[in-house]
């Protein structure tokens, strides 16, 4: 029972360290954690909980592996290929044989082998860190792109390369010639089992299937098991379980491109599945760095090891600057074209300098370093254990203040400057990125829907796009245009042409508009209240209007509007053509032909599937406005939207569902 709270309290935890990051965003996650970690150290709980090494390598390495090459953009790995495999390989392997040596120079007590496992482990940069520091501060894309891939392949490369020294240190039998010959051999091998495991994966899932047992949760949790039986496998013939579940995450990564309505619905949970286990394991991992650090700290003011405190800190600072150094030699030797933006490029200096300083360690160090085993084959200690440990802790912590702390500053505030006047662009990018990944995912089923809250959007980016620079013509212009839409509706349900239910909705939606346009600021999230009011107007007509009958109504009302206010405007335009004229005439001939190519058909088309309308309509908007919020937080952490305006956008997204729930009932 004390096991099981001891978990809690580590998940606990984990929960509160992203909570703690909404609220200090310039901190990053793994940092917090740390520190939560050394935090329950001290708490008087009186628990051990020590995990074999063998199944610390499994829980944490295999799944950690497996999401990152899962993830990974293979177009852009491809096209970035030499500098990403000279990064992820030459430079790891030549840090590997360097770094022992001057490991083992510094600090004759670690032997050789030790000094390489040590490095090997230091080799993988973490992706999470890379990630982070990419909302942060504006970054060349292409280096990004380099960057990312690098953090894929080097995790294969390290951990491969810190077992094998471990090997040696293990057995004590270690020889150049044969290690080469068995590094190949046994990664081909891993490369080997990936693929024919996960080809048998997808032939179980395809019999699966054809027995009709199309259930999300099943083929998600073989999805979650995958890794580790790739894993467990390689590892019990001798292979590389490390090559065997990135080609597995390669492999479902291309499979994820298929786009059919059962894998938009599996794509969707395993990557909420995902997303929750990546965070829980890499949380896990620092929180036990955390934890173990008060010991090992203690263990060093004991004088226990064979060395004074201020030489650890000294050490640690080195071999910091060892992989600093090396890297920002390494990245000279590639070619400025691979990183090369739109003809241009920048620096080799400045290049390196990002290369340098963005090479943060994280889980995977901590997972592989941890994993070492305390006894030797010949049940002596392994040596130095803890101040290895050590070591990686100091830098792990100095890597991710460099990336975190360092580089930003050397860049220069390029991304952090411009938050609330740009919090109109923040929020385009946001709608934007909501309308690609709908389009992105949509299936036959949900076709209809997705037209129709992405046509919403689209007019909401309109929206924004032509309310956040308006002069003061414009908004003259506009006036008039909407008290010519004003009369022409009012003259149409005189006539009886339109009805007075109708007439009445779109002169409210009228008068929002008025609102909006004739703030004396831009208004982003006013915009958004005219927005949601708007939305949830169209969805009371889907939802209760009898064939849609009335909608139909309020569309031709729209047509005739656009119609006769363009008149308007053309006659304006031949007595005196500007423009601000040309550009609200433009608007209106968008919005005109937008009506014209829904009543040809796609809109009644999607009308007349009643039930599974609806319930497309539901799962569509969910969809959007899950997205809208990740949205929101990432724009946040970038401080390109204030935390005001945050909330209240948020805010504004759950009143809506709230109301949408209501209606529905």
């Amino acid at each position: 029972m004390e096991l099981f709270e001891y978990v809690l309290l580590l998940l606990a935890a984990i929960l509160l360290s992203n909570i703690i990051h909404r609220f200090l965003p310039m901190v990053s996650v793994p940092i917090i954690q740390i520190l939560l970690g050394i935090v329950i150290a001290f708490l008087p709980l009186h628990i051990q909980m020590e995990l074999d090494p063998e199944l610390f390598f499994v829980l944490f390495i295999a799944p950690l592996i497996f999401d990152n090459s899962v993830h990974a953009d293979k177009d852009t790995l491809w096209k970035l290929k030499l500098p990403i495999i000279s990064l992820a390989f030459g430079l790891v392997f030549v840090s590997v044989i360097v770094g022992g040596l001057m490991v083992n120079a510094l600090i004759p007590a670690i032997p050789i082998a030790a000094g390489c496992a040590l490095i090997g482990a230091l080799g993988p940069t973490d992706d999470v860190a890379v990630a982070a520091l990419a909302k942060r501060v504006k970054l060349p894309y292409k280096l990004m792109n380099i960057l990312e891939g690098e953090s894929v392949f080097n995790d294969a490369s390290g951990i491969v390369s810190f077992q094998f020294a471990l090997a040696a240190v293990v057995t004590g039998v270690f020889s150049p010639v044969r290690a080469v010959w068995q590094f190949g051999l046994i990664s081909l091998g891993g490369v080997a089992v990936g693929l024919l495991l996960t080809g048998v994966k997808y032939m179980l899932v395809k019999w699966v299937r054809s027995l009709g047992l199309e259930n999300v949760t099943l083929h998600v949790l073989l999805e979650v098991l995958t890794p580790f039986l790739v894993f467990m496998a390689a590892e019990a013939i001798g292979c590389s379980g490390v090559f065997a579940s990135f080609t597995a995450g390669v492999l479902h990564s291309f499979a994820k491109k298929r786009l059919n309505p059962n894998n938009v619905k599996l794509n969707n949970a395993s990557e909420s599945v995902w997303d929750m286990l990546s965070f829980t394991l890499n949380g896990l991992v620092f929180l036990l760095m955390g934890i173990e650090l008060p010991g090992i700290i203690k263990t060093v003011i004991t004088g226990e090891f064979p060395i004074a405190t201020w030489q650890i800190i000294l050490y640690v600072l080195i071999i910091t600057s060892f992989f600093v150094v090396t890297r920002f030699v390494w990245s000279l030797f590639i070619h400025k074209k691979t990183y090369a933006e739109n003809g241009e490029t920048i620096g080799k200096v400045k290049a390196g300098i990002i290369i340098s300083l963005s090479g943060a360690r994280g889980a995977v160090t901590l997972a592989s370093i941890l994993s070492i085993p305390i006894l030797l084959d010949n049940r002596m200690l392994f040596p130095e254990r803890d101040l290895l440990i050590l070591i990686s802790a100091g830098v792990i912590l100095f890597s991710l203040a460099l990336a975190n702390f360092v580089l930003p500053l050397s860049l220069g505030k390029e991304k952090t400057g411009d938050t609330a006047p740009n919090e109109g662009e923040a929020c385009i990018e946001i709608l934007q990125g909501v309308v690609y990944s709908l389009q992105t995912q949509a299936t036959p089923e949900n076709k209809h829907a997705v037209e129709r809250v992405t046509r919403d959007y689209y007019q909401r980016i309109n929206s924004l796009q032509s309310g956040r620079n308006l002069t003061h013509e414009e908004r003259t212009i506009k006036n008039k245009t909407l008290a010519w839409e004003i009369e022409n509706t009012r003259a149409l349900l005189k006539s009886g042409e339109i009805s007075e239910h109708t007439a009445r909705h779109y002169l409210d939606l009228l008068e929002n508009i008025s609102l909006r346009e004739n703030r004396k600021k831009t208004g982003l999230i006013k915009m958004l209240v005219a927005f949601f009011s708007r939305i949830k107007y169209f969805i009371r007509f889907d939802i209760r209007s009898e064939g849609g009958q009335k909608k139909e109504e309020f569309y031709n009302l729209k047509h005739n509007n656009d119609k006769y206010v363009l008149a308007r405007l053309r006659q304006l335009s031949s007595n005196a053509e500007t423009a601000a004229v040309r550009k609200v005439i433009l608007e209106y001939e968008l919005s005109l032909n937008a009506n014209e190519t829904r009543q040809g058909g796609g809109m009644r088309e999607g009308m007349n599937e009643k039930h599974g309308s609806e319930e497309s309509m539901k799962e569509v908007l969910a969809r959007a406005f899950q997205l809208e919020r990740d949205g929101i937080y990432a724009m946040y952490e970038q401080g390109r939207v204030s935390r005001e305006s945050a909330k209240e956008m948020r805010n504004n997204i759950a009143v809506l569902e709230a109301e949408l729930a209501k209606d529905a009932v």
